[in-house]
This record gives C-alpha cells, sequence and structure tokens, in this order.
C-alpha cells in the first residue's frame, strides 16, 4: 500500500521540517487553484490503484482506528466509504478507482463531496465520533488549546 502526501503551499518547508513517515512527497504546483487541483494531483500519482483513502491535513484528530473503520467497510460493487461526525459526511473517504477520471475534472477549491454525494446508492457512511474529530486546526494556537483538553480517546497531536 503506497501512501502519498500532496503538499502545496510552503512546501519546501514542511519537506525540510516534516518526517512524512516514509510517504512519497507529491507538489501541487498549482495548489492555489483550489483543493481540487490537490486532490487530483494526489490521485494522478497512485496510477493503477484499486481505491484511494483521503485524509485532510489539517484535521489532526482523524485517528488511524478511523481509518480502519472506513477500510473495514468497503464493500464490492461500492463507490465510497466515508466517515461520519454528528450525522456530517467527513473524512477520511475511500474512494473507488471508478470515481478517479470525474475527480480529475473537478475545478475550483472543491473535493470530492458532490460527486459522492451524487452517487449515494453506492456509498456507505460510517459513523467514527467514538474514535476521531473532524475538527480543522489552522494554526498552532488552536492546535496547543485542543491539546490542553481535548477528549482521552482522540489522543494529542504533537505530543
Amino acid at each position: 500500500m503506497e501512501r502519498i502526501v500532496v503538499l502545496g503551499a510552503d512546501a519546501e518547508e514542511i519537506l525540510n521540517n516534516v518526517d512524512l513517515h516514509g510517504a512519497l512527497p507529491v507538489i501541487c504546483e498549482d495548489w492555489a487553484v483550489g483543493q481540487s487541483r490537490s486532490l487530483g494531483k494526489g490521485i494522478e500519482a497512485l496510477g493503477a490503484t484499486s481505491a484511494a483513502m483521503i485524509l485532510l491535513g489539517d484535521q489532526p484528530y482523524v485517528s488511524s482506528a478511523a481509518v480502519k473503520r472506513v477500510l473495514r467497510a468497503r464493500t464490492p460493487g461500492g463507490w465510497a466509504v466515508r466517515a461520519t461526525y454528528n450525522g456530517k459526511a467527513g473524512h477520511p473517504v475511500l474512494i473507488e478507482r471508478r470515481f478517479f477520471a470525474a475527480i480529475r475534472q473537478l475545478e475550483g477549491d472543491v473535493g470530492a463531496r458532490l460527486l459522492i454525494d451524487g452517487a449515494s446508492a453506492g456509498v456507505t457512511n460510517v459513523p467514527c465520533d467514538d474514535i476521531a474529530s473532524d475538527i480543522d486546526v489552522d494554526c498552532a494556537a488552536t492546535l496547543e488549546a485542543l491539546n490542553r483538553g481535548w477528549p482521552p480517546y482522540v489522543g494529542r497531536v504533537g505530543k
């Protein structure tokens, strides 16, 4: 199983300061176009794989347990499996290869949510509230504040 991380803004700084734990870095030069460009670049880098597990870099409380739960819910013939938090779709999201071409056609600051919502009959939603959180962390101060008081089942990031 190949792991990649798509980098855009500050890619060089990230490469010089962050341990990617063996993940292959893929640089998205036109990251400012929007999330669709980074997602497409990541899908392109995967080659002939049968599916992709998508996680966002600004959601550090998405746990490995949530990734495993989503992966276990994969079914033959399905289109996607996604975690939910309080009934709302979130990450991680497992996307089957049949979605890849459509994902590469997306434009702007959008992810695959609209495509997945449109294929609702082939989508499995997996509640992950008990093992992870989809909270976005956009700065170090927010991460530090959350680490001081976050529920223990999520764990601590950067500790």
